[in-house]
């Protein structure tokens, strides 16, 4: 008995994309939790693409490092070029941020073990 795989039974856009992102604030001192980074990325894509063209383009936060100000998003492979549209567009203002955010992506990814937050240091100084 043998197996035979197709390539044909998997559809790439539903693959998973990882995202690395740098975020930059005129505030040295920025205290955001996860779920603020959350809303803030849910409505920069609601307002580009509207809450129907958003479905399936929110990512999820696989990790958040406060200090160096580093996330780590997970998308599928459909959502990149919208999500990397929201982030650049971005001001980061919200009900529960008043100041100016950036996102740098520094990295995107189709496998987590692709993205070394460690060996990136220079970006996060």
């Amino acid at each position: 008995m043998s197996f035979k795989f197709e390539c044909n039974d998997i559809d790439p856009k539903s693959l998973p994309a990882f995202f690395l992102v740098k975020i930059h604030s005129d505030v040295e001192k920025l205290n955001l939790e996860e779920i603020e980074i959350q809303i803030i990325i849910t409505q920069s894509l609601n307002n580009l693409f509207g809450e129907i063209g958003m479905v399936g383009l929110v990512p999820r936060i696989i990790k958040y490092d406060k200090e160096k100000r580093i996330i780590i998003l997970e998308t599928n492979q459909k959502s990149v070029t919208g999500l990397t549209q929201a982030l650049s567009l971005t001001n980061g203002i919200s009900n529960t941020n008043p100041y100016k955010l950036a996102f740098k992506i520094l990295n995107v990814t189709n496998f987590l073990g692709n993205i070394d937050v460690n060996s990136q240091n220079d970006f996060f100084r």
